[in-house]
């Protein structure tokens, strides 16, 4: 699945479905509006922009095909510099050559503008440079990872996954899952895998302490 069939099925899955009916938006509740993309060249800052935009979307019941036309103006509201001026140039303007857009469109076109340069490599690259941190601990390198693989137009098999995990892991909690836990990424479950390296750092973290 290629980058833009991923973005366009995250936009199916927030607000691809109509409000029901008698649906009221919840009262009391403060919806922030999300912070603008300014067309930075990272897939990264892109997906999180666009889901915290389709977030606010679906808690204003914006969804369904009735609502495109004011997605569409609020996602120009959402942007800033280099990407709002493209949004000006291409879907405002009076000299545009487009006349009509749907909001999946401008989300797929403002991302080949702004984000041209993070090819199948990069995103392959930036999953096999995911390092572990003592700061963020297993849990942060796990979810890391996870997300980072879920990008690749090919994602890694269960095995592959388990077995870079294990590898990024610091010495001293990967030779406890090894030899005194006897968890390997050939015979262990993600599951187990994450649960017991959880479980030594948390034991080494006190140890530390002590």
């Amino acid at each position: 699945m290629s980058i833009e069939d991923k973005l366009m099925e995250m936009i199916d899955d927030r607000i691809g479905r109509s409000t029901p009916v008698g649906i009221s938006p919840i009262k009391g509740l403060k919806i922030q509006f999300p912070d603008p993309y300014r067309g930075q060249n990272s897939l990264e800052v892109f997906e999180i922009w666009l889901g915290d935009l389709l977030r606010w979307m679906h808690l204003n019941q914006m969804n369904g095909l009735d609502r495109d036309e004011d997605r569409v103006v609020v996602l120009g509201m959402a942007l800033r510099e280099e990407a709002s001026k493209w949004f000006f140039r291409e879907v405002e303007s009076p000299t545009h050559a487009r006349r009509q857009w749907n909001f999946k469109d401008v989300i797929i076109a403002l991302y080949t503008h702004c984000v041209h340069k993070t090819t199948a490599q990069d995103v392959m690259d930036e999953f096999n440079n995911t390092r572990y941190s003592r700061k963020g601990g297993v849990a942060t390198y796990y979810n890391d990872l996870q997300h980072r693989a879920l990008r690749l137009v090919e994602p890694p098999n269960d095995y592959t996954f388990r077995k870079l995990f294990m590898s990024g892991l610091p010495e001293d909690i990967s030779k406890n899952l090894l030899k005194t836990r006897a968890i390997s990424a050939e015979h262990a479950t993600i599951e187990e895998i994450l649960g017991t390296a959880l479980e030594v750092e948390h034991v080494e973290a006190q140890q530390r302490v002590e």
